[in-house]
């Protein structure tokens, strides 16, 4: 039994949860989402006008087309909004709840996810562990445990 499949498992529960808590990934979609807007915006409301006000220019499938990608561009926009809402809020906790108390700090905090390390090998196959990690969500216990389902594979040549 390897000790290093647990801390791999270990190692990304944690940075999953310190990635949750701090927000970064909400603010990455949200940053996107103000891309997509503002090309959205560019596109209809400057590049459009400005390629209809071109004489003798044949303007149908060129401003529908610009017209489209503006209307889409807006769309990509809300939907990473609505989906940055949804799933990468920070106020939300990691995992899902479990039920029991910390055997470290005695609160009823502990949250357990299922946990896959990316480790490709040369077919593009994962080869790394997978397994269920149990944290506790108070601020300062730092109980951990960790149960590997699938161990790490030989990496195939």
């Amino acid at each position: 039994m390897s000790a290093s499949d647990e801390e791999l498992l270990l190692q990304a529960a944690l940075k999953q949860r310190q990635a949750r808590r701090s927000g970064r990934t909400l603010i990455i979609t949200v940053v996107a989402a103000v891309a997509c807007a503002v090309i959205g915006w560019a596109v209809l409301f400057q590049l459009r006008p400005l390629i209809k006000s071109i004489p003798l220019l044949p303007l149908g499938s060129v401003t529908t087309a610009l017209l489209w990608i503006g209307i889409v561009a807006f769309a990509v926009a809300a939907l990473l909004v609505a989906g940055g809402w949804t799933f990468a809020r920070p106020g939300r906790p990691w995992g899902k709840e479990m039920p029991g108390v910390c055997p470290r700090c005695e609160n009823l905090t502990l949250r357990e996810a299922l946990v896959e390390v990316e480790k490709r090998d040369g077919a593009g196959l994962n080869v790394g562990p997978k397994g269920i990690v149990i944290l506790c969500d108070t601020r300062r216990c730092e109980y951990t445990s960790v149960k590997v389902t699938t161990r790490t594979r030989a990496l195939s040549q």
